[in-house]
């Protein structure tokens, strides 16, 4: 019965030894194996060849395949093939040198906007569209005394008729005179006469004295030159010269 026992118990011992080795062969055939293939994940394949053609027939045909045009490109310098000239970077243009190449003259920035200064000669557009006609002007007595007329005047004409406005001053230093009813203004064929108020001038520097303002109307013209005379009768002494009549005369053209 005991050698019974003994010989169990060794027959256990063996099956247990047995099976705790294939367990370590498997774990050891499983590392193996996975260790493999992580190596032939990351280490390149070098194929050698003892045949020295097919070596030169690879390293040709590496060659050949870099140094191949590309038919869609004729210039391989250019890396562009839609562009045949590479200095050119904008092929679309025909004139590098013109900053807008739809304007067909680089001198003139807006081809399509009409220049300001060269009107439209089938639009033309008059000076005065109502027609009417205003000049103004002033003048003085040529007479050496002291004592002389100042004229100024303006004109609206419209056609062949005008409106004449005169204004006479008389320029003088100190003066003292009475009312004077006998003045005439003659202009464009037409007469009047006007009166001019009394003046007293103490202070001895040059004055000007307004003595009458007229609105003479002017009809049936022929001419835009008209003749303007105005007299002041002063009939007096001034600074030791005897005065009769002062006169201002002018041609005006309205």
């Amino acid at each position: 019965m005991a050698k019974n026992n003994s010989s169990s118990k060794t027959t256990f011992v063996m099956v247990c030894t047995a099976l705790v080795t294939i367990i370590v062969i498997l774990a050891v055939t499983i590392i193996f194996v996975i260790g493999g293939r992580h190596n032939d994940d990351q280490s390149p394949i070098v194929t050698t060849s003892n045949n020295p053609e097919q070596s030169r027939s690879d390293s040709d045909s590496v060659s050949n395949s870099e140094n191949k045009p590309n038919p869609d490109n004729p210039n391989p310098d250019n890396p562009n093939p839609d562009n045949p000239d590479p200095d050119d970077p904008n092929p679309d243009d025909p004139d590098p040198d013109d900053p807008n190449p739809d304007n067909p003259d680089p001198d003139d920035p807006k081809p399509d906007d009409p220049k300001p200064d060269d009107p439209k000669p089938d639009d033309p557009k008059p000076d005065n569209p109502s027609g009417e006609n205003t000049a103004s002007g002033s003048f003085y007595s040529t007479n050496p005394d002291l004592l002389k007329l100042y004229i100024e005047w303006e004109s609206e004409r419209k056609d062949n008729e005008a409106e004449i406005t005169i204004k006479v001053y008389l320029e003088s230093r100190s003066l003292q005179v009475g009312v004077r009813n006998d003045g005439i203004i003659s202009v464009g064929g037409k007469s009047v006469e006007y009166s001019s108020p009394k003046i007293n001038i103490a202070e001895n520097q040059k004055t000007l004295t307004l003595l009458t303002e007229q609105k003479i109307k002017l009809s049936d013209l022929t001419s835009n030159k008209i003749s303007l005379e105005v007299s002041w009768h002063f009939k007096g002494t001034y600074s030791g010269n005897p005065i009769d009549y002062i006169t201002a005369a002018q041609e005006l053209e309205i």
